[in-house]
């Protein structure tokens, strides 16, 4: 009993190691259609920017690392995003709410989008595709008209149409171009060990006494969030969400409505 009690102290006591605020690691959190190496070149143009521009900045960064966002091509990784947003905005909490959660219209746009993916990974023909996407994208500007000009954006149906065929048009070209072949399953697969590896690296920069900073782009807001959303809600043995405060992140170009928590501190570029 005695060892077992000896053994619970010192993890308690590595667990809550004072943080030294005043050494920070940093992580790169990339967007979509970047691979691995790119991420990499990203953080180092970041550091090697530190070290020229601010060295004494520079010299208070214990580690510069990246935590990566798995790509699936340029199409698989928009889809992702749009699922990362539906999962993460409450209705009429959006950037652009005279789209998205719009109820009737944004379900349509959901179950639109992921008929686009399902027969392009089925590798049905791109003219079928397409022509399912033009159908979709008539009946979308129906319902959309009205809400978009109840927001005060005055665009007629036709616009809207040629809007949103635009956009299928040039999803579906990337998509055929990027040999889709992923499910939603095998994308949340993915997402989900891309933020386990979120967590984790965050997880042990503070046990290692030092604060963590995150430069996120574009997608990579959503993983951030995600990660730092969870912090504590899956905990194993102890309860995490004590770690929150000593992470900060800055959110370049984000699609998300919030950076680490509506109520927290946040800077965008």
């Amino acid at each position: 009993m005695k060892k077992i009690f000896l053994l619970l102290l010192l993890f308690s006591s590595f667990l809550f190691a004072e943080i030294n605020e005043c050494k920070n690691d940093v992580y790169f959190a990339n967007g979509i259609d970047i691979n691995e190496d790119d991420a990499k070149r990203s953080i180092q143009k970041i550091y090697k920017t530190f070290e020229i521009t601010n060295p004494k900045t520079y010299n208070s960064i214990a580690n510069w690392d990246i935590v990566y966002n798995h790509t699936h091509g340029i199409a698989i990784d928009l889809y992702e995003s749009m699922l990362q947003k539906i999962y993460e905005d409450a209705p009429g909490d959006s950037l652009v709410p005279f789209l998205w959660n719009i109820g009737e219209i944004f379900g349509y746009l959901d179950y639109t989008f992921k008929g686009v993916v399902e027969r392009v990974a089925k590798k049905v023909p791109k003219e079928a595709v397409k022509e399912y996407a033009a159908k979709a994208a008539k009946n979308l500007a129906k319902k959309a008209v009205v809400v978009y000009n109840k927001h005060g954006r005055h665009f007629t149906e036709e616009q809207i149409e040629l809007m949103f065929n635009e956009v299928f048009d040039y999803l579906i070209d990337q998509a055929i171009n990027s040999y889709v072949t992923k499910t939603e399953e095998e994308i949340m697969a993915q997402e989900n060990a891309d933020v386990a590896g979120h967590i984790a690296k965050y997880k042990k920069s503070i046990i290692d006494g030092h604060g963590v900073i995150i430069v996120a782009h574009s997608q990579g807001n959503l993983f951030i969030n995600r990660a730092y959303n969870e912090l504590g809600v899956f905990s194993d043995i102890r309860n995490d969400a004590w770690m929150k405060k000593y992470i900060r992140a800055i959110g370049v170009a984000t699609p998300a409505n919030n950076i680490l928590g509506s109520n927290s501190p946040y800077l965008t570029i």
